[in-house]
């Protein structure tokens, strides 16, 4: 059986668009952590630090929730990720 493999993005600069505060990522991490499970893979994604107090978070966590549940399988499955149509 594959080990298990996690993936840490560290958030050392940011400039998010959208925010008062252009910085508010810096400091967070994106995690991965992919498992394998029976014939399938499982991936697991965290943005630590990304909590209610921020203002992106509502907007950001719904982002997070596109590309991980719906652009990034898509991509995995059929090749393509899909366009969020912001």
């Amino acid at each position: 059986m594959e080990m298990n493999k996690k993936i840490v993005w560290h958030v050392d600069d940011a400039a998010i668009g959208f925010t008062e505060d252009k910085n508010e990522w810096t400091g967070t991490d994106l995690i991965f952590e992919i498992f394998p499970r029976a014939e399938k893979t499982e991936i697991k994604f965290t943005h630590r630090g990304l909590t209610p107090k921020l203002e992106c978070f509502e907007a950001c966590s719904a982002g997070w929730e596109f590309y991980i549940t719906k652009s990034l399988k898509n991509f995995l499955l059929e090749g393509q990720g899909l366009d969020p149509g912001i």
